[in-house]
């Protein structure tokens, strides 16, 4: 999705991104922006003045950590830990051909650090919480309401129609004994059913009669409860996030964007692109020690 669009509202599916909305990133100049990283201040400009791979992630992932559903089924999404771990484990490789590797994402810095320390992510990962490259580059994003890693149960399948619950209905005499146990399913209808035709008063039938107006005056108190508790629950706001996106930049320019991110097909075409002979315009770093 473009930064340009409205982003969809609560619960609505985000929609992918086109090849329209990252293919006017060849050719770019990186923006003079220097942002904190886990490896200290970083010129992303200086960085870029050699070959240097640089991809987008939306926030950090854990091994044996699955994400909500909702989350999953946003497009693209999914992905940074294989991603960062992919570049992480060939990383000499793209030394020996020349490019280093960074990472960015709108995560706070501290969040950042210890995905870099517990998967040894050596290469700089770089926060941008402000979304300055966004803005400047034009990258695109999505927005998410929730919390990405909050469990939503799936909803129970309703029970076809003709069908009852499989309970089972326990009388419990005064000193606390098992009196008797009603069947399931049907068979507590057919038994509670004959047990209604006994004179008033019975003790069995005491023990298990329903007073409809308790049950009545329960039902409108949880309703009531649940109106309450309804009105207290303010809608999360909507965050932003960075889509998975790879680029390779060089002298200062984004060369060759790749999208979407499949961790090892891009490493792959990376490692090969970056062999193939071409004429590079140098570039020069106003301050380079920034």
């Amino acid at each position: 999705m473009s930064t340009h669009e409205p982003t969809p509202p609560a619960g609505e599916p985000v929609p992918e991104v086109q090849a329209a909305d990252v293919e006017h990133l060849t050719g770019m100049e990186i923006p003079a922006l220097t942002l904190e990283s886990t490896g200290g201040p970083l010129d992303l400009q200086f960085w870029a003045s050699t070959r240097s791979i640089i991809f987008f992630f939306p926030r950090p992932e854990y091994a044996n950590h699955t994400p909500s559903l909702a989350w999953q089924h946003v497009p693209n999404a999914v992905g940074s830990l294989p991603q960062a771990k992919t570049f992480s484990d060939r990383a000499q490789e793209m030394i020996n051909l020349g490019a280093r590797v960074c990472g960015i994402s709108s995560a706070p810095l501290a969040e950042l650090e210890l995905f870099a320390k517990k998967h040894g992510i050596l290469y700089p990962l770089v926060s941008d919480p402000e979304f300055k490259l966004r803005d400047a580059l034009k990258l695109p994003t999505f927005a998410f309401v929730g919390d990405p890693d909050a469990f939503v149960p799936e909803p129970e399948p309703e029970p076809e129609p003709g069908t009852m619950p499989t309970v089972t209905v326990t009388e419990i005499g005064p000193d606390g004994r098992v009196i008797r146990v009603i069947g399931q399913g049907e068979e507590i209808v057919d038994e509670l059913e004959e047990e209604s035709t006994e004179e008033p008063g019975a003790s069995s039938n005491a023990s298990l009669a329903v007073d409809a107006d308790d049950e009545a005056e329960s039902v409108a108190e949880a309703d009531d409860a649940v109106e309450a508790a309804d009105e207290l629950v303010v809608p999360a706001e909507p965050v932003e996030y960075y889509h998975r996106l790879t680029f390779v930049a060089e002298a200062g320019k984004v060369e060759k964007v790749i999208f979407p991110s499949y961790p090892m097909r891009d490493a792959h075409e990376i490692a090969i692109w970056l062999q193939t002979p071409r004429e590079i315009t140098p570039f020069v770093a106003d301050n380079p020690w920034v």
